[in-house]
């Protein structure tokens, strides 16, 4: 009943003699109901019910103009068991891709839970992995994966620039070697984590970044003889940065949070009193660069 009486979900459907032996749910996302909420969509100020791939792609690129294009996110796609790996899966998501392309859809959208058996269904049908959850589900032991595949040249460039940011944060490429878009969209990011609206989980890896940087520039420093730059930073009061001490680089550039060790460095309690001090320092800490 909520699947008919939804105006925001559609389904396809393949019938064979009579009987549904595939089917897709559609959510119709992002557009008109997004485009006065998407400058806080982008920045993580607002979650608003529903549209959660549009949110996502916004949030992930920290673009506003991502939540305004339309989606079609595939929520669901199922074929009989015994009618399986015979190429009807990839028949209907065919058919859905050139639904959406007739209905002028920016893109085509799908989140699932991770499998080597799904991406490579998913893979093979031209979608490309934009992002891939870092907590595994409790009940199912995967990470979700978030998948677009798009004909829009602008929605096709932000899917290009999230797999390249995707690369980045698991080399070990400092701040300062980064290309200047991304510096630009970095600082955002972590503009936006100062304010409250993004987890530290979302910037840790901007803040790896940072931290290889300091470290980098350190060394540099050391074998030029040259005074390292973050030693001259000024100081809010009495209080030195206490993001750019040598133990706490340390932490920062590891790729998980050690949330006792970085709590223990900072004297507080807990995650909450961790993203506390990162909030307070970090565009200190980034202005270095």
């Amino acid at each position: 009943m909520r699947i008919m009486d939804s105006p925001d979900i559609t389904l396809a459907i393949l019938i064979v003699e009579r009987k549904v032996v595939a089917a897709a749910i559609i959510n119709i996302e992002g557009g008109p109901p997004l485009i006065e909420l998407a400058d806080d969509i982008a920045c993580g100020r607002r979650r608003p019910k529903g549209h959660l791939g549009a949110q996502r792609l916004a949030l992930l690129s920290a673009d506003p103009e991502v939540a305004k294009h339309v989606y079609w996110r595939i929520n669901r796609i199922a074929v009989l068991p015994e009618l399986q790996g015979h190429g009807i899966g990839s028949y209907v998501l065919k058919n859905v891709i050139q639904a959406a392309s007739e209905s002028q859809v920016d893109g085509v959208l799908t989140s699932y839970g991770q499998t080597s058996e799904l991406n490579q269904f998913w893979q093979k049908n031209g979608f490309l992995i934009v992002d891939e959850g870092k907590k595994r589900n409790k009940a199912s032991g995967e990470t979700s994966a978030l998948a677009v595949k798009t004909d829009s040249n602008y929605v096709k460039s932000v899917v290009e620039r999230l797999i390249r940011d995707k690369h980045v944060e698991q080399s070990s490429t400092s701040f300062s070697d980064l290309p200047l878009d991304m510096k630009r969209g970095y600082r955002k990011k972590l503009t936006h984590f100062s304010l409250g609206y993004r987890s530290l989980d979302d910037v840790w890896p901007i803040i790896n970044r940072i931290a290889v940087a300091i470290e980098k520039n350190s060394l540099q420093c050391a074998s030029a003889k040259v005074e390292p730059r973050l030693n001259k930073q000024t100081t809010k009061g009495t209080k030195a940065n206490p993001l750019i001490n040598e133990h706490c680089l340390t932490e920062l550039k590891k790729p998980t949070i050690d949330a006792e060790r970085l709590a223990q460095h900072f004297g507080v309690a807990g995650i909450k009193g961790i993203t506390q001090v990162m909030r307070t320092w970090i565009l200190e800490t980034l202005e270095l660069f």
